[in-house]
């Protein structure tokens, strides 16, 4: 009586496990944040968030400011999420003495769901010249770039991260 059982459940679960799952979407957004250097003294910056830039500092590790130059702008749109699909699981437990359950359940949402709607970011590029190269390539691990984003004192925020490595 288990075999029977146990092949039952075998021909129940061999189309759920022979079944090809949908492959991984990877995004085709650009990153975030992006950095590099323009020439050997010249670093690139650009973020996309839903705030524009509106002050930009590279600090050095005595705590001196190189503020940015001129800030541009441009706005990119976002695709929306595919949303959730509905989904079918199957299932068994067992034990050392055969099976003990098998069951069949449904994953909500039953008729899938739809992803947020898409979205407006601002592009915003910067550059800084780097006066004094020696230093920067001597502990530019120790250096940052400082953003301030937002276009009004009630919806600012700060953000800091590390510059590139120096170019060989």
């Amino acid at each position: 009586m288990r075999l029977r059982q146990f092949l039952l459940l075998t021909l129940l679960l061999l189309p759920a496990a022979c079944a090809a799952e949908q492959p991984v979407q990877l995004s085709s957004a650009p990153p975030p944040l992006e950095t590099g250097f323009l020439s050997a003294d010249m670093v690139e910056v650009t973020l996309r968030d839903p705030q524009p830039v509106a002050i930009a500092a590279l600090i050095d590790p005595a705590g001196r400011s190189f503020p940015a130059g001129r800030i541009s702008y441009a706005r990119e749109s976002e695709a929306p999420s595919a949303g959730i699909p509905p989904q079918v699981e199957l299932g068994a437990a067992g034990g050392s003495a055969g099976l003990d359950s098998a069951g069949i359940g449904v994953g909500f949402p039953v008729f899938g769901s739809a992803g947020p709607p898409a979205g407006t970011l601002v592009v915003s590029r910067f550059t800084i010249r780097i006066a004094d190269m020696a230093a920067y390539r001597a502990d530019w691990q120790k250096w940052k770039f400082h953003l301030t984003l937002g276009a009004t004192k009630s919806n600012q925020r700060d953000i800091e991260f590390l510059g590139p490595p120096p170019p060989q």
